[in-house]
């Protein structure tokens, strides 16, 4: 088998996403030693109250991922859901947290990295809450309050984004060329991957005189949506 890289995201697991985590136990214990390594690019949970959630189903899916992680190398980058992941989380799981945006070398390829959301740049309400809900004084408050406040306050933030979003144009949701473009060139790099906007997709572009593409991740609904990368930079994308 060729040598290869996965990348997925936005599996949204939780309590209530039962038949989606299955199919994400299934698919780490079935991953082998020819990838050569999984990449995690947000939103793996629903929601995430902190790392001190030892929750059955949360440590479920840790000790899944690191059972996994003893055959290949996994790393974690946080979503706009799970933003609150940590390197408690990281190490209890055999992750490794990887900041976003992150740049990478794929087989000789430069290729940057990101959840996604930092390419939707003409949703300023959104932008305004990101930055309220990532102020780091204000996480650092947050995470001292009780546990079980902490994840009814986060389900909740959660139910009313998702609320918020259904009201919102497809124009505004969706990623802006000029915001790839400019992190292509912040990290000099002619790939870039990323989730968020729950579509599979290639996007080939120009960037000062440079081909580049942009390669989008789709959503977990009760299915599985895997992108392999191989070390010829052929590339497929697999639902199941």
């Amino acid at each position: 088998m060729e040598r290869h890289t996965i990348f997925i995201s936005d599996l949204h697991l939780g309590n209530t996403t039962l038949e989606t985590t299955k199919i994400f136990l299934k698919f780490l214990a079935e991953i082998t030693e020819e990838t050569d390594a999984l990449y995690i690019l947000g939103d793996l949970f629903q929601f995430w109250a902190g790392d001190d959630d030892h929750s059955i189903f949360n440590e479920t899916i840790r000790n899944a991922l690191k059972a996994a992680g003893n055959k290949i190398p996994i790393y974690l980058m946080s979503g706009n859901r799970d933003f609150l992941l940590g390197k408690a989380f990281a190490k209890e799981s055999g992750c490794t947290l990887i900041p976003d945006p992150c740049p990478i070398d794929l087989y000789g390829k430069k290729t940057v990295l990101t959840h996604g959301d930092i390419l939707c740049t003409k949703d300023p309400k959104y932008w305004m809450f990101r930055k309220l809900i990532r102020f780091p004084f204000g996480i650092q408050m947050f995470l001292k309050l009780p546990l079980q406040f902490r994840t009814w306050f986060a389900s909740k933030i959660q139910k009313y984004s998702a609320k918020i979003k259904a009201r919102k144009n497809k124009d505004v949701l969706a990623v802006q060329p000029e915001a790839t473009k400019k992190l292509l060139n912040k990290f000099n790099s002619v790939l870039l991957i990323h989730g968020h906007i729950h579509i599979a997709e290639i996007e080939e572009l120009t960037v000062d005189t440079k081909r580049a593409e942009r390669i989008s991740l789709g959503e977990w609904i009760n299915h599985s949506s895997v992108l392999v990368y191989y070390n010829d930079h052929q590339l497929e994308f697999k639902v199941q």
